[in-house]
């Protein structure tokens, strides 16, 4: 990773950008503000979906669309060991549970050597132990 800032960003922290309904749309908005210009986001494809399925209308889609055009963002393919480590992890974290898409970020985060999670799910992702920190900074 370069000397630049990486976040990775969970399901809810895109649907707390987009609807203003949400209770973390303005935590979300002021997380994404604080951060400087040089900052690297990333993601993958499933929180893209879930977020998708989540804000349900086309005209928040649209906006999602928008969102991921204009800012920084990378979404980063999983690795067949980013899958097989998401199984891991779910068997894991099964008293939770821990879905696919939060184990793969969370598998992501840890190939890409990123601590700090943009996600409203402060529960879960304060328990997750990645391999390569003590635990996840998270934003809002």
């Amino acid at each position: 990773m370069s000397g630049f800032p990486s976040l990775i960003a969970d399901t809810g922290f895109f649907v707390g950008m987009i609807s203003r309904k949400d209770k973390f749309h303005r935590p979300c908005m002021d997380a994404f503000r604080q951060h400087t210009k040089n900052t690297r986001y990333f993601s993958i494809e499933s929180c893209l979906s879930e977020a998708c399925f989540i804000l349900g209308d086309m005209r928040s889609i649209s906006e999602l669309e928008r969102l991921i055009q204009t800012m920084p963002l990378e979404i980063v393919s999983l690795q067949s060991s980013d899958i097989s480590r998401s199984f891991d992890l779910m068997r894991k974290y099964e008293d939770l549970p821990m879905d696919f898409a939060d184990a793969a970020l969370v598998a992501v985060a840890e190939r890409l050597d990123i601590d700090t999670v943009l996600t409203t799910d402060k529960r879960d992702f304060s328990v997750y132990k990645p391999r390569h920190t003590r635990n996840f900074k998270i934003a809002p």
